[in-house]
């Protein structure tokens, strides 16, 4: 009598876990919905207002190891750059 529900007893949880396991895992999950609207203009209806400081994802120091007297100078501190521009 001991076997048979001990027996019983691994059977109800390897059952409830499996029932478990495929609802989890086994059922397909619907595709997302999306909702489509014609273009109109009109006012807006919200603003977002932050507070804080702004700060980069990604900071690269730049620089160089050439000594020597700079002729002339193409760019200030925290000047935008871009990438080809003679600096100096």
């Amino acid at each position: 009598m001991k076997k048979i529900l001990i027996v019983l007893a691994i059977v109800l949880v390897l059952g409830t876990g499996a029932y478990f396991g495929y609802r989890a895992y086994g059922t397909k999950s619907k595709a997302p919905e999306y909702k489509t609207e014609t273009v109109t203009r009109g006012s807006i209806i919200a603003q977002v207002i932050a507070t804080g400081t702004v700060n980069p994802v990604t900071l690269v120091p730049v620089g160089s190891q050439i000594s020597g007297t700079i002729k002339t100078l193409y760019a200030d501190f925290n000047s935008v750059v871009r990438k080809g521009q003679v600096i100096a």
